[in-house]
C-alpha cells in the first residue's frame, strides 16, 4: 500500500514539490493574518487537482497494465489512491486544530467540532464523487462533466455572494441546531460517502479492461 502511494507521489513529483511549497506558504500566511479560511480553501482544491493529475499520468504511462501484470490486487490500487485524499483531509483538519490553539477566539472558528467536521467533509467531498467517475469513464470524459459541475458551483456561490441574505438565513437556521450533534452527523455523512464511493470505484476498476 505504501509503495502504491509513493508511486503516485513520485509520478507527480514536480507538481508535488510546487504544491508543497504553496501549502507551506499559505499556512504561513493564514497563521500570520489569522485567516484559516484561506488554507481551508486550498486544501479543498488540492486533492481535486491531484486526482486529475494522477489519472493523466496513469494514462500516459500505462502503469495500470504494469501493476495488474505484476499481480497487484486492483482493490489495493484503488484504496491507495483514496488514501492520498484521506491524508490530505486529516492534515487539513490538524492545521485547523492548530490554528484554533493559536487563535482560540477567532470568529472564523465559532464552533471547533463543527469546523473540523466541515473541513474533513469538504476536503473529501468532490474527490469522493470524482473518483468513481474517473474509474468508470476515464479522466478526459470525467473532466468534461466536472468542469460543468464546477461552473454550476461557481454560479451558485456567486449568487449567494450577491445576495448575502441567503447566507445569513442559513447561518441563523444552523445556529438553532445543537452544533456538536450536527458535527457528528457531518462526520457520519463523510464516512458513508467514503464507503459508497470506494465500493463503486473498486467495482468499476475490477470490471475495467486494459
Amino acid at each position: 500500500m505504501k509503495a502504491l502511494i509513493y508511486k503516485d507521489l513520485v509520478a507527480v513529483k514536480k507538481y508535488f514539490i510546487l504544491i508543497t511549497l504553496a501549502i507551506l506558504a499559505m499556512i504561513f500566511y493564514s497563521f500570520k493574518e489569522g485567516q484559516i479560511l484561506i488554507i481551508m480553501g486550498l486544501f479543498i482544491l488540492i486533492p481535486i487537482a491531484l486526482t486529475s493529475t494522477f489519472f493523466d499520468v496513469d494514462l500516459k504511462s500505462n502503469i495500470n497494465q504494469y501493476l495488474i501484470g505484476l499481480g497487484i490486487d486492483r482493490k489495493r490500487i484503488v484504496i491507495s489512491r483514496y488514501a492520498i485524499t484521506w491524508i490530505f483531509g486529516i492534515f487539513a483538519t490538524l492545521i485547523v486544530l492548530i490554528f484554533n490553539i493559536k487563535y482560540p477566539d477567532s470568529k472564523e472558528i465559532f464552533n471547533l467540532p463543527l469546523i473540523l467536521s466541515l473541513t474533513l467533509f469538504l476536503t473529501n467531498f468532490v474527490c469522493l464523487i470524482q473518483l468513481p467517475f474517473m474509474y468508470k469513464y476515464g479522466s478526459q470524459k470525467s473532466r468534461m462533466v466536472f468542469t460543468l459541475i464546477y461552473f454550476l458551483i461557481f454560479l451558485g456561490v456567486n449568487q449567494i455572494w450577491k445576495n448575502n441574505q441567503i447566507a445569513i438565513d442559513f447561518i441563523n437556521k444552523v445556529s438553532n441546531f445543537n452544533l456538536n450533534f450536527l458535527s457528528i452527523i457531518i462526520v457520519g455523512i463523510t464516512v458513508l460517502l467514503n464507503v459508497v464511493s470506494l465500493k463503486l470505484s473498486i467495482h468499476f476498476y475490477k470490471n475495467k479492461d486494459f
